[in-house]
């Protein structure tokens, strides 16, 4: 059974969010990533990627653009089809497979399963785990070939393809946190935006939160 049916998600902001959780529409679940594979070339990101501030991490050599392209224009598409609120995870997990970052837990055997990189395992439940997962198992995260780098300060010099990880009351709900990919505008505009179930702008104010509220992971080669 795929992760995505089993995440428990309440990524709004509002109060609302807050009480409650969320699970993904069994019935609705195969379809909807075939239908997110599908459309993801009708979304592709500019050729051109911001570049990294002089704060982050990596170096842009390690940056996989093929790969974090791939994963933006998903993200993309599954918030546009999508275009809910407190679904996060759903929304990120449902890109991440999309992608072929993470692989489905109904591929038998799959190394990059959900069920393989033990995500499901007390990391799949609410989107600040993501970032738990990742620095309690460094060597799962790297086999998606992906890499922790710090957060610049000027939102707007994110890379696309970027995993944002905000922790519980970081901005959004203080039970769940909230999880969304860096994207270009879909109005062509050239701006960044969070998607997720939806696509929001990013904002300073909350993803300078430092490494203790808001992690960012970029795919890498």
């Amino acid at each position: 059974m795929s992760l995505l049916t089993l995440l428990l998600l309440a990524c709004s902001s509002s109060a609302a969010a807050d009480a409650g959780t969320h699970r993904l529409d069994l019935s609705a679940a195969a379809g909807a990533l075939a239908r997110t594979s599908a459309e993801v070339g009708a979304h592709a990101p500019p050729a051109e990627v911001p570049q990294v501030s002089a704060q982050a991490a990596a170096p842009a050599e390690a940056y996989d653009q093929d790969r974090a392209s791939a994963l933006a224009a998903a993200a993309r598409a599954v918030a546009k089809r999508r275009g809910t609120v407190g679904h996060c995870y759903e929304g990120v997990a449902e890109a991440l497979e999309a992608a072929d970052i993470v692989q489905s837990d109904n591929d038998p055997g799959a190394a990059r399963s959900w069920y393989a990189l033990g995500i499901d395992s007390g990391y799949g439940d609410r989107a600040f785990q993501f970032t738990l997962w990742a620095r309690d198992m460094p060597d799962k995260l790297a086999a998606i070939k992906l890499k922790e780098v710090a957060v610049p300060e000027d939102p707007a010099q994110l890379l696309p393809g970027t995993i944002l990880v905000y922790q519980r009351g970081q901005c959004f709900s203080r039970d769940s946190g909230h999880i969304e990919v860096v994207a270009p505008d879909p109005d062509g505009s050239g701006a960044l935006v969070g998607c997720s179930d939806h696509c929001q702008p990013l904002y300073a104010d909350c993803t300078n939160g430092g490494p203790d509220k808001v992690a960012a992971f970029i795919p890498y080669r």
